[in-house]
Order: structure tokens, then sequence, then C-alpha cells
């Protein structure tokens, strides 16, 4: 089903039903701290083994080596990832029927995940790298179930991630607890308005994003988003300073539209020019193109 330097993934059978077997690879797939997929696959099997009894949480049957690599053995889930569904459902041609049942299915979606969250981390588990393509639906209900563990660890640990998503997690983060709660509150805004979070560098974006959402799906989406900003900022920054700038970006004086297009055009002029630092440049020999 998928092939990596850290191993495979393989779509199997056990006992007359569909398993996914999961491979590690010895010194292969190193991670930012160092670990290779081995360790990576070993440890997931092992948490996975902690959280069985969790509703929400794929289930593990089975961990053996083979030659110098490791396998895990887990459910197969006949779903779709977060990604997927945002992709097939998202009313991105309006509708007003469609967009109120796009809303109630995310507020579904995100009840069961803050739930979920919520009971892992009594474990004593964080999920260290959540992403929409490590939450799957199933497709008559649904149904929340977390897959890929490999980044787990404990909650309180502090936040140095291995392996993370762009987007979806805080360089302010203290812990992986606040990691995951993070990481949910973007989740939750990029059902709403799926594309690229621009927050980090320009936080007062949010309040045009917000406009957008409401224009689309009416004050129940912003109402339960502020819902879900009020109850996860209790764990975490939620407008954490972006890594890449010294400071925060601020918004134009005038939204782009078609009345104020040359106002924006010569600004965007302006801008280069100001910003051109012709003497950095060697020669043409600096630049590549295709």
């Amino acid at each position: 089903m998928h092939h990596s330097n850290a191993g495979g993934v393989y779509l199997a059978e056990l006992e007359g039903r569909k398993v996914i077997l999961k491979e590690g690879r010895q010194k292969a797939g190193i991670d930012g701290n160092g670990k290779d997929g081995f360790e990576r696959n070993k440890k997931e099997y092992y948490t996975l083994k902690r959280l069985k009894k969790i509703e929400g949480v794929i289930n593990v049957y089975e961990y053996f080596t083979a030659w110098q690599h490791n396998y895990i053995v887990e459910d197969f889930h006949d779903g779709r990832n977060l990604t997927e569904f945002i992709s097939q459902e998202f009313p991105f041609t309006y509708s007003k029927n469609k967009s109120t049942q796009y809303i109630e299915k995310c507020i579904l979606i995100i009840n069961q995940l803050i739930r979920i969250i919520e009971e892992i981390h009594k474990k004593g588990v964080a999920m260290g790298d959540l992403s929409l393509n490590n939450i799957m639906l199933s497709d008559d209900d649904l149904r929340v179930t977390l897959i890929d563990f490999e980044a787990a660890t404990s909650p309180g640990n502090k936040f140095n991630p291995s392996i993370a998503t762009p987007g979806f997690f805080s360089n302010e983060a203290k812990n992986y607890k606040e990691g995951d709660w993070f990481a949910l509150y973007r989740i939750t805004r990029t059902l709403f308005l799926p594309i690229i979070p621009v927050y980090d560098i320009a936080p007062q974006i949010i309040s045009v994003h917000d406009r957008r959402i409401e224009e689309i799906f009416g004050k129940t989406a912003v109402s339960f988003l502020r819902q879900i900003e009020n109850r996860i900022s209790k764990y975490t920054n939620l407008r954490p300073q972006s890594p890449f700038l010294n400071q925060k970006l601020s918004l134009p004086t005038k939204e782009l539209s078609f009345d104020n297009i040359n106002y924006i055009i010569s600004g965007l002029q302006k801008g280069i020019i100001n910003n051109l630092q012709v003497d950095s440049f060697s020669g043409p020999s600096r630049i590549l193109c295709k």
C-alpha cells in the first residue's frame, strides 16, 4: 500500500480478515531525533497495546521480527482519512444544504477527536504528530479512528518533534500535550477553510478567514470555532510566533478586489523594488532554471 525508506505498509490477511502489516527497517528512515524505522515501529506496537481499550484508536494484534526488519499487525481501516473527507465533501461551490450537512459532520468529527485525545492523554500517551492523514473516518457513520502512532510519546515530555506536519505544530509548545491540542486546533480551522495556514506569520488574517467561514457556513461555524479556541487556549498558545520572522506581518489596508486592483499592483511593484538586493547576486550562474 505504501513504501518508504523506513519500511513498507502492506495489505495482508489474518484468519480470513484484512489487516495491515507495517514494516520497520534498521538504520533507515532516520527521523529528527536519530530514531530509525525499526525503533519507531516497535514503539508504535507497545503504544497501541497500551491504548487497546480506547475507542477511536486502531487495534493492534502482533509484533515480530524477520531478518533485520520488524513488523506489527493491526486492523485494516476500510475508510478515508480527513484529507480525503475535505476534498470530497467541502462545499467548494456554495450550496446551503451542503454547507449545513458539512458543518454537522465537522462538529461530529471534532467532538470525537477531543474525546479521544483526552482519553489517550489520561493513559500517558500523546500522539506527537496529529494531522489530517492519520485521522480515519468510517464511511457509514463518520466514526473517528487514529492511526500511525510512531511519533507517540509521553504528554509531559519536552516538545521536540522527530516527525511533524508543517502547519500543524507549534514551535512554542512546551510539551507534547500542548502539541496535540495545537494540532487539533489547526485541524478544526482547516476543516472549515482548507487553505495553507498562514496564521503564524500574520495572526490578524484570522479575522478575514472567519468572515469567509461565516459567509459559507453561517454563525454556527464561527461560534463552534470560538468554543474550540476557548477550550484549547487553556492548554497552549494558539498564536505562536513564526520561527522564520523577526516580527509578525500586518494586514493590507485594502482587501484584494477588482475595485482596487491597481492599488494592489502598485503596492506589489513598490515592495519588489524596495527590497531588491542586487549586490547579493554574483551573476547568471546563481540562477537555476528548468
